[in-house]
């Protein structure tokens, strides 16, 4: 197994607005590939105060796949 992990920090102003583009755009369009088999959104807690933090984790079977 497999995680290409992405890490993403998004301004405090637009985050709810970034996660629901995530959820209902982006990540399924990269599903669609077909290479991946699952993915998941977490917040990541930091003590950042220029924003949140998130990392999304894309998982396929082995490196042959990427």
């Amino acid at each position: 197994m497999i995680i290409y992990n992405v890490t993403c920090n998004v301004e405090h102003s637009v985050s709810e607005d970034w996660q629901q583009y995530m959820r209902e755009i982006h990540i399924p369009e990269v599903m669609k590939f077909g290479i991946f088999i699952s993915a998941n959104m977490n917040k990541v807690l930091s003590r950042n105060d220029d924003g949140d933090t998130f990392a999304i984790q894309y998982k396929c079977n082995s490196m042959k796949d990427l």
